[in-house]
Parts: structure tokens; C-alpha cells; sequence
């Protein structure tokens, strides 16, 4: 008897708004875009770390402000080719799973820094986050992302879209990630840039973070999506804000951002109280 696949909260909420859905999904990007981002930049602004300070650069690309042209140009690409999905098989994937274009300029800001060569994403799906990660390592003009994917079409799907944009800085393996994470880190790390954007799954995500440990460089930054995805994942992160390994944690409504901590570093949270 196969599977039953269990809906998710957001899916019958979307059915239920039924017409009205995409003015309430633009209302609710526009609200989350400003709303945490702002407050996690006000509070990272006054560290002197300089992961806090590339954090709080790349929450001003969430809320829009003082992108720059070059910048402004891939997210119009990569929104054309999110949107080129539409009425394909890959449409679910491309529009309620892929990451809003909000967030994925923080991911692209993050990549063009300085210091982020080596970038690792768990969980492509068709390539959206990937490609934008991919951006800003060209705008950086170096580096490399490897992204994994457990499901070969999304994997090859991924590939069409990073190849139709132009980007060559991402290579796209399929396989489940307890098979080849450990691989793929020893080949990548030190680590620069990570996003977990895999099974949303308190578990599986407090395992690939756990996978990291030792293999990230001095100002990797790792990124979670989905943070309040689920109670148990609301958990987690409130866990994980306390927990003495991460110097720096940023609530950013969608995505959550950790930074490991320095020896005599004390940790800070930059979230909403829990």
C-alpha cells in the first residue's frame, strides 16, 4: 500500500485562500522581508565580530535596501527562470518550496563577501537557492558551491536551471546526504557558507549541524531554512540560540544564521526572545 503523503499547514492554507492567495502571499513576504530582518540588523550592527557585520550587510538585501545593480540583475534572472516552472511538473518545487526572493538575496550577498569560497547547500531541490548562492560567488568573481540533492530530477532539473542562467561556480551531486555528506564536507572544507535547507526535520537538521563540527572556517556562517517551520523546529532553534557552540545566531523570519564561537568568545542571539 504506498504512502500517504501528509499535508503540510501551509499547503491547506493555501488552498483555503484559494483567489485571494497570491495578494495574501505578497502581503506576507513583504511583512516577514522587513519585520525581522530589521530588528536582527539593529542588533548586529554594534558588534565588532565581522561575521555580525556581513550578517546584518546581507539583511539589508531582504528588506531591499541598497542592493546594488549587478546584484538587482541575477535575482530579476533567477526569478525569470523560477518563473519559466510555472505550469511544469516542478512548479510545487519552484514556487511553494523554493526560497522567496528575499531571502534569496540575503544567500547571494553572503556569497559575494569576501571569504566565502568554499559554499556547501544541502537539500537543492530545482536549483532556486543554488542558483542565487552560485550569483554571488560570480559577482565575487571565485569559489565554488556543492549542492546535494537526494532526488535525481530535481538534481537535473537543478542543472538546466544553473546552466540556462550561465552559472558554472555550482556543481550539483545527487545522493542521500547520510551516504555522501561527510564526502562532500571533506572535499569542500574548510567550509565558508553552508545552507540546511534539507528534510525539515528537528532530527535530521541537529544531525547535519552536527556533521559541520570541525569543518567550517574561521567566518563560516551557516544558514537554516524554515526555522519556524514546526514546533519541533521552533524548539530546536531556541535550543540552538542557547547552545554555547554558536557565538552568533540571527533570527531572520525564514532563515536562521549561526556563527561558531572563537575560544574566550561569548555567545550572543540576535532573535526574538523565545
Amino acid at each position: 500500500m504506498p504512502a500517504v503523503r501528509r499535508e503540510r499547514p501551509s499547503d491547506l492554507l493555501r488552498r483555503a485562500l484559494g483567489p485571494l492567495r497570491p495578494a495574501a502571499e505578497r502581503a506576507y513576504l513583504g511583512v516577514a522581508a522587513q519585520a525581522a530582518p530589521r530588528a536582527a540588523r539593529a542588533r548586529l550592527r554594534g558588534e565588532g565580530d565581522p561575521r555580525a557585520a556581513a550578517l546584518a550587510d546581507a539583511a539589508d538585501a531582504i528588506r531591499g535596501l541598497g542592493v546594488p545593480p549587478e546584484e538587482a540583475g541575477w535575482a530579476e534572472r533567477i526569478e525569470a527562470a523560477r518563473r519559466a516552472l510555472a505550469g511544469t511538473a516542478l512548479e510545487t518545487e519552484a514556487f511553494s518550496w523554493g526560497l522567496p526572493e528575499p531571502w534569496g538575496r540575503f544567500l547571494l550577498r553572503l556569497a559575494r563577501r569576501p571569504g566565502s569560497a568554499s559554499c556547501v547547500e544541502l537539500g537543492t531541490g530545482v536549483g532556486i537557492s543554488a542558483a542565487y548562492i552560485s550569483a554571488g560567488l560570480e559577482l565575487a568573481g571565485g569559489g565554488r558551491l556543492i549542492t546535494v540533492e537526494r532526488r535525481e530530477q530535481r538534481g537535473r532539473a537543478a542543472r538546466d536551471l544553473l546552466a540556462g542562467l550561465g552559472l558554472t561556480r555550482a556543481e550539483v551531486r545527487v545522493g542521500d546526504l547520510r551516504d555522501v555528506l561527510d564526502g562532500v564536507l571533506d572535499e569542500a572544507g574548510p567550509v565558508d557558507l553552508v545552507f540546511v535547507d534539507s528534510f525539515k526535520n528537528a532530527e535530521h537538521v541537529a544531525w547535519c549541524l552536527e556533521r559541520l563540527e570541525g569543518r567550517l572556517g574561521s567566518e563560516a556562517l551557516v544558514i537554516v531554512d524554515d526555522i519556524h517551520w514546526s514546533r519541533r523546529l521552533a524548539s530546536m532553534w531556541r535550543r540552538l540560540r542557547r547552545d554555547s557552540r554558536w557565538a552568533l545566531s540571527a533570527d531572520l523570519w525564514r532563515l536562521g544564521a549561526l556563527a561558531e564561537a572563537r575560544p574566550e568568545a561569548p555567545a550572543r542571539a540576535y532573535d526574538p526572545p523565545p
